[in-house]
């Protein structure tokens, strides 16, 4: 429930008080018709009842007060968190017509949502509300009361208090451990530290400290590691001043909330009207028409080639009855034999894939509108499509925050960078340095909202002050092609590999996002594809229990 951001009216109307008028003018000709003393006092008492009423509301403003407590403020995912909410009225009078807006946790405890609860307090009396939650993902949560609105006993008459009495929880993500990956030689993720390993400068340690889960067991200090009897690892020193910077992609590529909706059939709309115009003109421009295959599609359809498109466009949502048709499009068949090894016939080969593609939209569109479409295939739950947004900003904020910590313990330096619209220039920006416990910085980055802007990721890029030499890490939960173009385009601006710019892909798990592991698989497949069609690397993450009983980050094989 939204509500406007206004200064709340001290005093308004209600319905009651069109009755009350209706009932004045009649006891007014009552009094002068009959000129009995019965007409004339009711006549003054009606006159007296707004006296009586605005009194009513102003008692009512001083002396109903409102409390919120929490037992904790700072908590972690998953640890329980007792609210209480108490309504005193310390009056002796009673308020049967109080209408509250209180932001409380939703069923799951994804979000808090505004409730509208209608209570009545009586004479020196208290309503309370509480509860016990678990949040289940990070970030912030408001609890507490908003508005209040107060009727008197007449119905005459209305006030709106704006009390905006409520405590922020901040629920601080898991810190999971990123464990060493055999796949790589130095570090799991192959930084700058991974090339001061090899460097001739790096002969002497700079310095000693204890040992962390991943380290390479080269580095550790055996002599020193057995007089202390805890495990001592040796730090390289090096004269680069090449930087890290993870980019966390905090949005989801489908439709996760009713904004998303609205605008879907809107366009939907806009589209249907546009074909009707063009007539049979739409059918030259059937490669544009495929924006409309599957509910997270988009521009990614105009990229689908002819391999593995069966798959990708499962991935893409479409359902299967629609893929069944493609064994009716083939036009390959046309194509002279002695061109298909030839350049032009693969060029021809590429125009007859797009054009599969543009003839299924169509179908797909005619169906649409003839009733036909059916139930689109989906490849996530339908029970977490509401708050998909949220597991998949939770998932990256978990998974950059282990990837920082991991580098800075081999003496990386960090920069993480995310779409904030709660800033000026819609983008936020955490350092390593501020990597201690109730820094700012950091719980601005823990309790960092859903993107809505679908532009916002490629925006990060304007905050990375280096032009060359460096390493970017792309953090996301997205599997989409379209959101694969993005990726490879900003290590592209810098350079790309060839400058000394190492660009990868972090992809994250959300979990109870996706409806089987093998939708998953077959979605991450499409876009490892397209990313290393632009030298860009993908490694799909996941989180398992270590041999210890603690979580660990571990890249999936």
């Amino acid at each position: 429930m939204k509500k406007k951001n206004r200064k709340p009216r001290f005093i308004s109307f209600r319905p009651g008080s069109i009755v009350y008028l209706i009932l004045l003018l009649v006891s007014l000709v009552f009094t002068q018709a009959l000129r009995s003393p019965a007409s004339a006092i009711l006549f003054i008492f009606l006159l007296f009842i707004p006296v009586l009423s605005i009194i009513y509301i102003v008692v009512a403003r001083a002396g109903i007060k409102v409390y919120t407590e929490c037992d904790n403020t700072r908590a972690e995912k998953g640890q329980t968190v007792a609210y209480e909410i108490k309504i005193i009225n310390e009056t002796p009078l009673p308020f049967p017509l109080v209408e509250t807006i209180v932001s409380l946790p939703s069923e799951n405890a994804v979000v808090c949502r505004d409730e509208l609860l209608r209570i009545t307090l009586l004479p020196m009396g208290c309503h309370i509300i509480e509860n016990k939650v678990s949040f289940p993902l990070r970030g912030s949560y408001d609890i507490g009361v908003k508005y209040m609105h107060i009727s008197d006993l007449f119905g005459l008459f209305k006030t709106e208090l704006k009390l905006e009495l409520h405590r922020t929880v901040i629920v601080y993500p898991r810190n999971i451990i990123m464990s060493a990956d055999s796949s790589h030689s130095e570090t799991d993720l192959p930084t700058s530290v991974t090339k001061r390993a090899v460097s001739p400068e790096q002969a002497e340690p700079s310095d000693i400290r204890n040992y962390i889960p991943g380290d390479s067991m080269k580095n550790i200090h055996w002599k020193l590691s057995s007089k202390s009897e805890e495990l001592q690892v040796k730090n390289f020193s090096s004269n680069t001043d090449k930087h890290t910077y993870i980019l966390c992609d905090l949005s989801f590529a489908g439709i996760d909330n009713d904004e998303d909706k609205q605008t879907n059939e809107k366009s939907s709309k806009a589209k249907k009207k546009t074909k009707r115009r063009r007539g049979k003109a739409s059918q030259s421009a059937g490669v544009a028409s495929a924006k409309s295959v599957g509910d997270a599609g988009g521009e990614a359809a105009r990229k689908i080639d002819s391999r593995n498109t069966e798959e990708r466009l499962t991935a893409l949502g479409v359902t299967p009855e629609h893929i069944s048709a493609l064994d009716t499009l083939d036009d390959t068949s046309e194509i002279p034999v002695e061109l298909l090894a030839t350049r032009k016939g693969a060029k021809l080969r590429e125009k007859a894939a797009s054009m599969r593609i543009a003839k299924l939209a169509m179908i797909i569109g005619e169906d649409e509108n003839s009733g036909r479409g059916g139930e689109s295939h989906s490849p996530f739950n339908k029970e977490s499509l509401p708050f998909a947004g949220e597991l998949c900003a939770d998932s990256t904020i978990e998974l950059a925050l282990s990837v920082m910590r991991y580098e800075v313990s081999r003496g990386a330096e960090c920069t993480i960078l995310y779409p904030d619209p709660r800033n000026d220039n819609g983008l936020g920006l955490l350092s390593s340095a501020n990597d201690i416990p109730e820094d700012p910085s950091l719980i601005r980055f823990f309790t960092a909202p859903v993107c809505r802007n679908k532009e916002a990721f490629s925006e990060l890029a304007m905050l990375i002050e280096q032009s060359a030499g460096m390493t970017i890490r792309m953090v996301t939960a997205n599997t989409d092609i379209n959101s694969a173009a993005v990726f490879a385009a900003i290590p592209a601006a810098f350079g790309g590999a060839g400058s000394g710019c190492t660009a990868e892909v972090l992809l994250s798990d959300p979990s109870d996002l996706w409806k089987s592991i093998s939708d998953k698989g077959i979605a991450a497949q499409a876009m490892s594809e397209e990313l290393s069609r632009s030298g860009v690397s993908m490694r799909q993450i996941s989180v398992e229990n270590g041999n210890d009983g603690n979580l660990r980050f571990t890249s999936a094989v």
